[in-house]
């Protein structure tokens, strides 16, 4: 059985469509579990309306009436929640591709039989970046946000590239983060969930667009043309504070990881434990032991301006 993991807060204006590409799914073996995060417009009204028409559908809106604040502690109460052979993640306002669940279990399916059921297993894809109204914007956010496509720990560590939205993990790699809480260490639940998969198993990218992904002024993220003249000015006028803010939080995320699963890691390639260790101690490092720390494993963020960036301003 799979779980669709469905967060919403104030989502009135696009719930119901991405409801119904839910519904519209070529692969019908899936519940969908909900957690509203306190909202006060008429998102819940709205899903209980489709509860109702679609009683063919298991739809559960959970009972959860605290506000926890975010997203990323939205999803993280969500995967509490959830005990099913695989998850997905699921975003209030883009629309899926009507291929997207088929799509990720066989991939994942593939993966187990490759590596086992036991191993820690993330699938992600591609997305499709569209406007506010609906117009595609571009074919790909991976080339839009220019975004690597490698899948190592070392690459998502430093630069995530999984975005949660197109997420399916096993059972192994959900079991791990239920241990995890609403801590304020954790970057974002897609980030936490693709550092554990590439530490402890494996990730794996499907190559394709299964997901409308909807650009408007209150995504939580957000894309951004990252090849745009633009773009490149507005991240070098946010200034040396901001990107190493950034950079910091990666290293408390995996300090986070080194504390919280201690036992785990005992199993892991020397090498790798190491290396994970290393790099979150970056925190308490100076600027020249980073540099040596990136040079030394040739770890450095996709893009040339990003690279300029971490190399001066790290």
């Amino acid at each position: 059985m799979t779980d669709i993991l469905l967060a919403t807060y104030n989502g009135e204006k696009f719930i119901r469509e991405q409801l119904e590409s839910l519904l519209i799914q070529t692969c019908g073996d899936f519940r969908i579990v909900i957690r509203d995060d306190a909202s006060t417009d008429s998102t819940c009204d709205i899903i209980r309306e489709i509860i109702n028409d679609r009683k063919d559908r298991e739809i559960v809106l959970l009972s959860d009436k605290g506000a926890s604040g975010s997203a990323k502690n939205n999803f993280m109460r969500l995967i509490k929640c959830s005990d099913a052979d695989y998850v997905m993640f699921c975003d209030q306002d883009d629309i899926w591709e009507p291929d997207k669940v088929k799509e990720s279990i066989k991939a994942i399916l593939k993966m187990e039989n490759k590596f086992g059921k036991d191993i820690p297993l993330m699938v992600h894809t591609d997305l499709a970046v569209m406007s506010e109204e609906g117009k595609i914007i571009s074919d790909s956010l991976i080339e839009y946000m220019n975004l690597p496509r490698k899948d190592s720990l070392k690459n998502i560590l430093l630069q995530n590239s999984v975005t949660g939205c197109t997420v399916i993990i096993n059972k192994a790699l959900l079991t791990l983060l239920k241990r995890a809480d609403e801590n304020e260490k954790i970057v974002m639940h897609d980030h936490f969930a693709a550092c554990l998969a590439a530490l402890f198993g494996h990730v794996g990218l499907l190559n394709k667009p299964t997901v409308c992904y909807r650009q408007h002024g209150d995504n939580e993220i957000g894309a951004q043309n990252a090849k745009s003249l633009r773009y490149m000015l507005h991240r070098f006028h946010e200034g040396k504070k901001n990107f190493r803010s950034g950079m910091e939080a990666n290293y408390r995320q995996a300090e986070y990881i080194v504390s919280l699963y201690k036992e785990e890691l005992k199993k892991v390639d020397e090498k790798k434990r190491a290396f994970l260790e290393e790099y979150a101690g970056l925190l308490y490092k100076s600027s020249h032991e980073r540099r040596v720390f990136f040079k030394k494993y040739n770890m450095y963020k996709y893009g040339k301006l990003k690279k300029l960036m971490q190399i001066f301003w790290c």
